[in-house]
């Protein structure tokens, strides 16, 4: 018992002189050093506060309610929040895609299907939906087509009626606004061609006429009334263009002054020195 008693005496006596020693410059430094690092330390950002974050479960069902009440635009809204939040939900997808085929937006509804067929690989029913909205692309493609023919055969046929009427009533300006258009729309139908040419031709439009005549033979080399036509029109040219070499020559000898004598003297009098 007293050495076990020496010995707690001896413990105290040395923590004593351990505690009364001074604090080194190395530990003093470390200190130091602790105590800036711990004031240059950023405090804290507040986490966030996701409490308030709404419930995509819960948006989904609002959203269907909406739809089942007929309020599609607040039903769309809903879904697209949903998406927003959880963009793997097949079944807002597939609900949003629904929306988006009532309003005629085929290629929306198209991808949102699909995202749904990414989430949900087997479901059938989404794949009868890709199915669906594909027919009615191909099938808009076809009668947009099918419109667009029908309009263009309605202009030409009232494009022809007026070319044949401004033709028959010597209109030859309106004839060749109406011909114009036929030419573009049936480029390869020489009757247009020919027409268009005889238009040209009777408002002595010489070299648009000798172009279209040309177009209507190259369209149709064995047609002789073409044929003779282009000869007709050469002719035709030619006349016009020897009256006005005619005419011409006649106004400069109208213009013409004789020499009197005594010019003519002085002039060879010029000459002869």
């Amino acid at each position: 018992m007293t050495r076990l008693s020496n010995t707690w005496t001896t413990i105290a006596v040395l923590s004593c002189l351990l505690l009364a020693l001074p604090v080194s410059a190395d530990n003093h430094m470390r200190a130091n050093s602790v105590s800036k690092k711990a004031m240059l330390l950023k405090p804290l950002t507040p986490q966030v506060d996701l409490s308030n974050e709404p419930d995509p479960t819960d948006l989904f069902d609002q959203a269907v309610k909406e739809y089942a009440a007929g309020k599609m635009p607040q039903a769309e809204k809903l879904f697209e929040k949903v998406i927003y939040l959880d963009p793997t939900n097949a079944d807002a997808h597939f609900n949003l895609g629904a929306i988006k085929e009532w309003r005629n937006d085929l290629p929306s509804a198209l991808s949102h299907y699909r995202a749904a067929m990414l989430a949900k690989p087997k479901d059938t029913e989404i794949s009868d939906a890709i199915k669906a909205v594909q027919y009615k692309i191909k099938n808009r493609v076809s009668l947009e087509a099918q419109t667009a023919r029908v309009k263009k055969d309605h202009e030409i046929s009232e494009h022809s009626k007026m070319a044949k009427d401004a033709f028959s009533s010597q209109n030859y300006n309106d004839a060749i606004v109406h011909l114009s258009y036929l030419a573009d729309a049936m480029p390869e139908d020489p009757k247009i061609q020919f027409a268009l040419g005889q238009s040209l031709r009777a408002l002595k439009n010489f070299n648009w006429a000798a172009y279209r005549l040309k177009m209507a033979i190259f369209l149709d080399p064995d047609n002789d009334l073409y044929r003779k036509t282009l000869v007709e029109l050469d002719r035709e040219m030619q006349d016009i263009q020897g009256k006005a070499f005619s005419d011409s020559a006649d106004m400069v000898l109208t213009q013409v002054v004789p020499f009197q004598f005594v010019e003519l003297a002085d002039v060879g009098f010029r000459y002869a020195f």
